[in-house]
This record gives C-alpha cells, sequence and structure tokens, in this order.
C-alpha cells in the first residue's frame, strides 16, 4: 500500500534526469503522506543532497506551504542545513502571513557561533509573528535565544521588516569567511550599552569602560572632577593590561584629583614612560 511505498524510495542512482529534476516536489509529497499517515518517513541524505541542487530550477512551482515541508523536512531529518537556507530564501520571497515562520527557520539553520544573527532573526520572527497572531511561532523564537545574551531582545515591527530585508538578500549559507549580514547597528539601538552588557555578548570592550567615574568637561578647572577624555586623550594604555591593574591606576587617579594634583603631576607620577605610559600629542578637545 501506500506505506510501503513511501518506507522503499529508490536509491538515487537509479532515478533520470526528470526524476531527479522532480525531487523537490516528490519529497515534500514524501513527507506530507507520511504526516497524513501519522507516521515518521526519514528522508534519505543522498535524496535531499540531490534535491538541493535541483531546487534552483524548481523553487517557483512550489507553494509557501510546500517551501515550508520542504525546509523542515531538510533541517529536521537530515539536518540539511543548506538547503533549508535556501528554501527559507525563497519563502521569504513570497512575503506574506509565512514571513515569520521562515525567518525562525532561517534563525534555526543558522550556525549557533556568532550567537548575533541567529538572535537577530529569531527576535524579529517573534515580532512578525505576535502580528499575525502565531503564538507557536513566538513560542519556538523565543526558546531559541532564552538562556542567552539576547533573551531579552524585542524589535518593532520596522525593525523585524529591516531583518527581513536583509535576510532576503543573502542568498549564501554562512561561513568562517563570510558570516553575512551584520546588525550591530540594530542592536546597538534596542540592547543596553554598558560594559558588562556588551561583554556578556562577546562584544570588546575596554578596561577603563567599567569604572563609574563623575568627569567633568573642564580637567584644569577646581571642582574637583576629572575630565575622563582628557585622560584618555592623553594617556595611551597597553592593550594587554589588565583590568584589576587598569582600576588600582584609575583609583590613584581620583585620589589624586581630590587631593588637588594637577594634571600634569598625575600623568607623570602614574603614567610614567617606566608603566608603558606616554602622553599623547593633543588634537583639541572633544565635546
Amino acid at each position: 500500500g501506500r506505506k510501503s511505498a513511501i518506507e522503499k524510495l529508490p536509491p538515487i542512482g537509479t532515478l533520470d534526469k526528470a526524476q531527479r529534476a522532480a525531487l523537490p516536489e516528490a519529497v515534500v509529497r514524501v513527507v506530507e503522506l507520511a504526516r497524513d499517515m501519522q507516521m515518521t518517513q526519514p528522508i534519505p541524505p543522498e535524496w535531499l543532497e540531490e534535491t538541493a541542487k535541483q531546487f534552483p530550477g524548481s523553487s517557483q512551482s512550489l507553494s509557501a506551504a510546500q517551501l515550508q515541508t520542504l525546509a523542515e523536512a531538510a533541517s529536521l531529518h537530515a539536518q540539511q542545513f543548506k538547503l533549508t537556507y535556501a528554501v527559507c530564501a525563497a519563502g521569504l520571497e513570497r512575503g506574506g502571513p509565512t514571513v515569520a515562520n521562515f525567518l525562525l527557520l532561517r534563525a534555526q539553520t543558522l550556525p549557533p557561533y556568532p550567537e548575533e544573527r541567529r538572535a537577530v532573526c529569531a527576535a524579529a520572527a517573534a515580532q512578525l509573528a505576535r502580528q499575525q497572531r502565531q503564538m507557536d511561532v513566538v513560542d519556538k523564537a523565543v526558546e531559541l535565544i532564552a538562556d542567552s545574551p539576547f533573551e531579552d531582545l524585542r524589535f518593532s515591527t520596522e525593525q523585524a521588516s529591516t531583518v527581513v530585508r536583509k535576510e532576503k538578500a543573502e542568498r549564501t549559507f554562512p561561513t568562517a569567511n563570510a558570516r553575512g549580514p551584520g546588525y550591530r547597528d540594530l542592536l546597538s539601538a534596542v540592547l543596553c550599552d554598558c560594559p558588562k552588557c556588551r561583554r556578556a555578548r562577546g562584544e570588546p570592550v575596554s578596561p577603563v569602560e567599567d569604572f563609574d567615574f563623575d568627569f567633568d568637561a573642564d580637567p584644569n578647572d577646581d571642582d574637583g572632577e576629572l575630565d575622563f577624555d582628557a585622560i584618555i586623550d592623553q594617556t595611551e594604555i597597553p592593550p594587554d593590561m589588565p583590568p584589576e591593574i587598569a582600576k588600582l591606576l584609575f583609583d590613584e587617579t581620583r585620589r589624586a584629583v581630590e587631593r588637588g594634583e594637577s594634571l600634569d603631576s598625575l600623568l607623570n607620577r602614574v603614567f610614567g614612560p617606566e608603566m608603558g605610559f606616554r602622553p599623547k600629542r593633543r588634537k583639541g578637545r572633544r565635546r
């Protein structure tokens, strides 16, 4: 019967050119049939590998629902993520209410590291799914970034649409040398920019950014406050300096200012050549 027919899929080598070209639609039919019969039918890896080769020529003949079935089959049954990635691109091009699900599938397909792009796609999918009342997609998207540095990431509809636009344009599966679109500007608009949060997200943080001092615009006045920009402008901090050492130095800076010591004296005493520091030439005041 139908069950035995789908359990005995023929070897890929026995298929002729026309049959190979029809593989994307054939895989969809097999998956849908197995689903109707409430059975699990793994698709042979060689079928999906050939399907990936044939997909560009047949993507337009598949409906959005069929694209979704194919993407899920490639991802869930055989972890053929490159095929899922390509199918998601075609699905995103269709627009409409299925966009959120295709964006979620892309997030699930992306390599886990770096986390940034995967989190952005998941958060954008969640926002678009909320608009469509697709709560199953929302739940999966939120779960994907739970317990990560991006778990509180939320986008507006406009920001989510920006993500969709960028992902539609990105057809190539990410590699170490080509990771796809960057979202740093978008993230900086919605995430906390403090050193602790940036460090948790794997972003570079200067050691001096951890210090919470009150600084004044003028380093030469007598109000007892220190101009942080002036210190940075006149000081070169070795890149390999441990944060603990930098903190000790800046603690000493605060105490010196409280004693009324001049900025030049402080720099000469604390940031002298023997410590690996040297004054920079001033290029004008920062504002």
